[in-house]
């Protein structure tokens, strides 16, 4: 998982741009004053965070604005993250367990508009970290107290007035406090909640289904579920466009039935003619497996990395409820070798759009 979480970012930061289209809007005479955000807009905001990598964990922030214009905003902000699962609560496999991290970080957050009215717009963090790695750390591998600097792009969507969720990718630059070399760069996955006390969006509202959540049937080469998230970042007449994210176990028979197999999937999900009752779909990205056992497609026993795609048909079930099968191909290699294996998977996804 750790030469995998090196790579998460980047892939990540591209379907965030992937759906991008041009920055801001001309300006528009301001509202009445019954209608006015921008205008009078409040200056302070409480962010929740769900953060993951190196570990899995919560955060809680918020923010001060200091400026807005139709084009651009510029905030200062102030966050506190505690992550305190490990990959090991998720799947062991016998490895030492990571120990709590402790994040604090203060900087900039400036927003731009790309998709106004979808109520949509663009992200960028930057600033001072400090954090504390305890046990056997995940990717910086060494314990203690480190500082450094952290950049982060993403998208929120406003999802009423006074709320606006998103993913961020946020990567740190940080060294031991009493070192000066600088470490390697460590990725986090970041989603935001933002709510904004007394404010009212004067924008566009998103429509049903910027954000999703469900369950998953897996089976290959085991049976087990999983869960998984997404949310939209760009819509077209031909195709609805989201970020996802699945985490999935299954249960080995045999020797090997007392450990957990279990994958981390983030990518990209294509939903072709959306206006259609029943479309085909289409979802591409980075995979991370832990195979417990051999079977008839891994042969080590160890973590592997690699990229799925898949297609398949989904059903709308009125304007909250959609499900479907799929059929994925994962291909994956061992960390630490060069050896591409191919597992097929049959999946059956039901999630609610909120």
């Amino acid at each position: 998982m750790r030469h995998f979480a090196v790579v998460i970012g980047l892939f990540s930061v591209l379907g965030f741009l992937g759906g991008c289209g041009g920055a801001g809007s001309a300006p528009v005479p301001p509202p009445p004053p019954a209608q006015r955000d921008r205008a009078s807009p409040p200056s302070v905001y409480v962010d929740a965070v769900f953060s993951f990598l190196p570990n899995v964990g919560l955060g809680v922030g918020g923010g001060h604005l200091l400026s807005d214009t139709p084009r651009r905003s510029w905030s200062l902000e102030l966050g506190a993250t505690y992550q305190f699962l490990d990959d090991e609560d998720f799947a062991a496999d016998g490895n030492p367990k990571a120990g709590p991290w402790y994040q604090v970080r203060a900087g900039l957050k400036t927003s731009a508009p790309y998709a106004p009215e979808e109520g949509r717009h663009l992200t960028g963090r930057l600033g001072a970290v400090w954090l504390q790695a305890n046990g056997e750390p995940n990717i910086l591998q060494r314990a203690g107290n480190h500082v450094g600097l952290y950049g982060g792009i993403g998208f929120e969507t406003h999802l009423t007035s006074s709320l606006s969720v998103g993913p961020e990718v946020t990567f740190l630059f940080v060294s031991r406090q009493d070192e000066l070399s600088l470490a390697r760069p460590i990725p986090q996955l970041n989603w935001h909640a933002i709510w904004w006390p007394g404010r009212t969006y004067s924008g566009s509202p998103s429509q049903l289904g910027e954000v999703y959540g469900g369950v998953t049937a897996v089976s290959s080469p085991w049976l087990g579920g999983g869960f998984e998230a997404g949310q939209v970042f760009t819509k077209s007449a031909l195709a609805t466009w989201s970020w996802e994210l699945l985490i999935g176990w299954q249960n080995p028979t045999g020797a090997a039935s007392e450990r957990r197999w279990a994958q981390f999937r983030l990518g990209v999900k294509a939903g072709l003619s959306p206006t259609d009752t029943v479309h085909w779909t289409a979802r591409g990205g980075l995979a991370w497996l832990r195979n417990p056992a051999e079977n008839r497609f891994l042969d080590d026993v160890q973590d592997h990395i690699g990229a799925y795609f898949g297609v398949g048909r989904e059903y709308d079930v009125g304007t909250r409820l959609a499900h479907g099968p799929e059929l994925t191909l994962i291909l994956v290699s061992a960390e630490q070798k060069v050896n591409l294996l191919f597992l097929p998977q049959l999946s059956w996804h039901a999630v609610v759009k909120l």
